[in-house]
């Protein structure tokens, strides 16, 4: 039976020390799942359904049919045209893990499965940080007994990153952009465990699964990809070098190793090559220039002009380093949830044009705990370069190929809060570390005062968890919120109005009143238009060509084209359409028409006709006979229109109707089943109001 020491410590080599470790990692993953699932499920539940959530479902569409192009449109502005094809220009892989249920499932999915593909990245990413802590531990520490503090502080570690970083403002919103990040980074993570076993004790298993990690990260996200299949070659070249220079005496099998990760390089930047060849004619890089966006911003178009054409510049490094390694990358503010991005933009380096430089925080906030042990572990192999050992030769040659995938962010020319995901797997190789190094040292037998050290450690980590969660759950929490519906947007602002009341009675500070909206909002700025006609809130973005304002709606009437009513439809037969909003424009022919198509008595699709542009929303299930409350925004303040059932946004498009109608009337009569309005809620708008006054 293994023994423990006086201050609790458990054999680290052998079942009981890995089992004390494992089961704190498995706590912290626990406490941090409570922190996912509650944001998840209450905003809007796992399959949630957003506007940029269904590229991946278009890709496996395509993809089954043997084509990596996609329809014409179906990306909206992100597609890329090349040979008058469209591509989609994230990774294929979570495309093809989707293809047997798209196969199986009609387009009522899509969407849909974002939210679950989400949370089981969440899920790996957190097995691979577990078991790189652990990787690394043993690199450091070899077979020294496993503290209950040190198996405390590794838990806090995973809780601090799953339940308290970048990836909650990423789980706020299931959309493609998010997906893609949190795969990178969960694959990204996993890819640095691999070839850290890889080198420290090279086996055949070891080199088929660094190579796939490697692999499957390129295919996933090409710029956290790059530092892992660069991870995965300069192992290859330490294999290599070992067996050339001991070949008289290299074990059996060295060579072949040596030679399999050589191979796993290979193959893992040629997948990555070979998609990019196949969609964009170039073996790196993006083709900037044939994006949808940029033929439609004009921003874009001066930034590329600026920049002589490039998208990507050593010159952007100041900017975007700067941003993302500074310390107060957190805002504060008097209304809940008290935690924000800063209001700020990012501080700019020179004299140059960026795209875009929206607001964003920053590593030592979205990781606190981690960076802090990441500068111990930078500092700790700094010091090996002079007196090499077993840390700088296992973990050091990943960290340096790793931050490859941290170059293509800091020399792109925009800055956004979920690129902090990408720089993760490098702060995580240094983080890990850290903390082995940390712990070797308080837990050294010939510290007196280990005991109040170790405490000491413990809590200072605890802390910066628990700011982290505290800080990082307030940006979730928000992003996920604000980006639904109206109606969760409105109770999301309605809970921050009643903690308000209770608190510093200083939201109504934040409202403003007009007869026009003005086009752009500050973070967090509430409008109030006529005698409460519409209560819009902003996020405070910056605008684009492509994004005509910074507002939401909140509440509206329909004075200001804003519409709720219970609809159920009766009868469905194939190819019906029953309208729904109608709006004349300035001439007899210039007319704009929402209706829905019916597909079957199980599934239909909204259509936007408008003699300017047209667009086919994506197809829903909608069963006859059943009664939904639906939304409908055509705000020309806004520019925006919107259908809204329930959390699930069914079409949006620009508009700029002077007004609208909307109801069956437009029907001639013949509508089919029941159309009743509900009352305008202006509720909030009111309340807000009052308390100004």
């Amino acid at each position: 039976m293994a023994t423990e020491g006086p201050n609790g410590e458990a054999p680290g080599g052998d079942r009981t020390g890995r089992r004390r470790f494992r089961r704190a990692c498995l706590a912290g993953v626990a406490v941090a799942a409570a922190i996912e699932l509650t944001l998840v499920l209450g905003g809007g539940g796992v399959t949630r359904a957003d506007a940029f959530g269904n590229f991946y479902e278009i890709q496996a569409r395509a993809l089954l049919d043997g084509d990596l192009a996609v329809p014409e449109d179906s990306l909206k502005f992100e597609g890329f045209v090349i040979d008058g094809r469209t591509y989609l220009y994230f990774g294929p892989l979570p495309a093809v893990a989707r293809m047997p249920l798209v196969a199986l499932a009609d387009e009522s999915l899509d969407g849909q499965l974002t939210g679950p593909s989400m949370l089981a990245a969440w899920a790996v990413l957190g097995w691979a940080t577990s078991a790189l802590l652990w990787r690394v531990r043993g690199v450091v520490r070899g077979d020294e007994p496993v503290s209950r503090a040190e198996a405390a502080s590794a838990g806090l570690l995973v809780a601090g990153l799953l339940g308290g970083s970048v990836v909650l403002f990423l789980s706020g919103r299931p959309i493609v952009y998010h997906e893609a990040e949190l795969w990178g980074m969960a694959l990204g993570v996993a890819s640095a465990w691999g070839a850290v076993g890889l080198v420290d004790a090279p086996t055949r298993r070891r080199v088929v699964v660094a190579g796939l990690l490697a692999t499957a990260t390129t295919l996933t996200r090409s710029s956290v990809g790059l530092g892992a299949t660069a991870a995965v070659g300069v192992v290859a070249i330490v294999l290599v070098r070992r067996w050339w220079r001991s070949r008289s005496a290299a074990p059996r099998g060295a060579g072949a190793l040596a030679a399999g990760a050589v191979l796993a390089t290979v193959v893992a930047l040629g997948a990555g090559v070979g998609v990019n060849l196949a969609k964009f004619h170039t073996p790196f890089g993006i083709p900037i220039e044939a994006q949808v966006f940029t033929e439609q911003d004009q921003r874009r178009q001066a930034m590329l002009a600026a920049n002589d054409g490039r998208y990507f510049r050593l010159a952007f490094v100041p900017t975007t380093a700067l941003q993302y390694l500074r310390p107060d990358g957190i805002g504060f503010r008097a209304t809940f949830p008290f935690f924000e991005i800063p209001d700020r933009l990012p501080t700019l380096v020179g004299d140059l044009v960026f795209d875009e430089r929206n607001r964003t925080s920053s590593m030592p906030v979205s990781y606190p705990g981690w960076t802090a042990l990441g500068l111990v572990g930078a500092v700790a192999l700094g010091r090996r370069f002079r007196r090499p050992d077993r840390l700088l030769g296992t973990v050091g040659p990943v960290v340096v190929a790793t931050s490859l995938g941290v170059a293509g962010i800091l020399t792109i020319g925009y800055l956004g809060n979920r690129y902090l995901a990408d720089l993760f797997p490098t702060l995580a190789l240094l983080g890990a570390a850290g903390a082995a190094v940390t712990w070797h040292r308080l837990d050294h037998p010939h510290r007196a005062t280990r005991g109040g050290r170790r405490r000491g450690a413990v809590v200072t980590l605890g802390l910066l968890t628990l700011f982290a969660v505290l800080a990082n759950g307030a940006i979730g929490a928000t992003n996920r919120h604000t980006t639904g519906s109206p109606a969760r947007l409105r109770t999301w602002l309605a809970l921050g109005e009643a903690v308000d009341a209770r608190t510093f009675d200083s939201l109504a500070e934040s409202v403003r009143r007009g007869t026009r909206l003005p086009k752009v909002g500050g973070a967090g700025d509430l409008f109030v238009t006529g005698d409460c006609d519409s209560l819009y809130w902003s996020d405070g973005t910056a605008l684009a060509d492509v994004k005509p304002t910074n507002w939401r709606r909140v509440e509206g009437t329909a004075a200001t084209g804003f519409f709720r009513v219970e609809v159920r439809l009766d009868g469905l037969a194939p190819g019906d359409s029953v309208d729904l909003l109608e709006a004349d424009g300035s001439t007899p022919n210039d007319r704009t028409v929402l209706r829905l198509e019916v597909i079957d008595e199980q599934h239909l699709r909204p259509v936007l006709d408008d003699p300017r542009v047209g667009l086919v929303g994506a197809v829903v299930e909608w069963a006859s006979g059943t009664t939904y409350e639906l939304e409908l925004s055509a705000d020309p303040a806004l520019g925006l229109i919107e259908l809204w059932r329930g959390d699930e946004r069914l079409l949006v498009d620009f508009y700029d109707r002077p007004e609208a109608r909307v109801g069956p009337a437009a029907n001639d009569g013949s509508f089919p089943g029941e159309w009743r309005p509900r009352a305008d809620d202006t509720s909030l708008c009111r309340s807000l109001l009052a308390e100004e006054g």
